[in-house]
């Protein structure tokens, strides 16, 4: 990638995800608990993921949350490269007028612009994750909908299952009064791959409405340690 290319992603990083969540948040594009899950169990899963490392955890993750009953179809994996065949086919499925859960793994450049794209479409977006992940700790801050609510507290018990230090903020943009900010710390053991597991196994739960306690799946799938800063989201088409 070109030093021009990676300065203007950068800055879109920087500026547009900051900006497109107000947007979200203060429009009818924010989903409510009922429109949000809605269907959601018999709804296709889509998954955009970026990095290869982080690929095979984040997705067992979302595996290991799937429903039994959910036919093996329902899931579908999609790269995403930045490149015109993915905004291409991005900007098809967001303008198809087919039902559909999108979750994703992304690193901060593409999940600033998927969001954007996501934006003046129909979608329903009902969680934002941004994480920083170094070699001693994770830090998650997230923005969710009353409907993803719950999903940030599974997210914080996979975490404590996993071991490896973490601090967790949670920030709602809507919902019932009383519903505020929430910050998780954990205790301090060196980092490794574990939080892609359980963010996978937190969001593939909320899109299939489970409601399933959490197994610990993240200290039964081996996930190597996966650095840098990247953007987690689900939205409903």
């Amino acid at each position: 990638m070109d030093v021009n290319r990676r300065a203007f992603l950068k800055g879109l990083a920087l500026s547009g995800l900051a900006a497109a969540t107000p947007g979200f948040a203060s429009s009818s594009i924010l989903a409510d608990k009922t429109h949000a899950l809605k269907g959601g169990a018999h709804l296709p899963i889509i998954a955009l993921i970026h990095d290869s490392a982080g690929e095979s955890a984040f997705l067992a993750g979302l595996r290991s949350a799937q429903q039994p009953q959910r036919s093996n179809d329902s899931l579908r994996v999609q790269r995403c490269d930045r490149g015109l065949d993915f905004l291409q086919s991005l900007h098809t499925l967001l303008h198809s007028g087919k039902p559909a859960q999108i979750i994703g793994l992304v690193d901060d450049a593409s999940g600033a612009i998927i969001v954007n794209m996501a934006r003046p479409t129909a979608a329903r977006l009902y969680w934002l994750g941004q994480h920083a992940v170094s070699g001693g700790q994770s830090r998650h801050t997230l923005l969710a909908a009353e409907a993803g609510h719950d999903c940030s507290r599974r997210f914080a018990r996979e975490l404590d299952a996993c071991g490896p230090s973490y601090h967790l903020t949670e920030q709602p943009v809507a919902g019932p009064a009383g519903l505020s900010q929430m910050t998780f710390t954990a205790r301090q053991t060196p980092q490794d791959g574990g939080w892609t597991v359980a963010l996978g196994f937190a969001l593939a739960s909320l899109a299939s409405n489970s409601t399933d306690p959490s197994p610990g799946v993240s200290n039964s799938i081996a996930a190597a340690p996966l650095l840098g800063n990247f953007v987690s989201f689900a939205f409903k088409t």
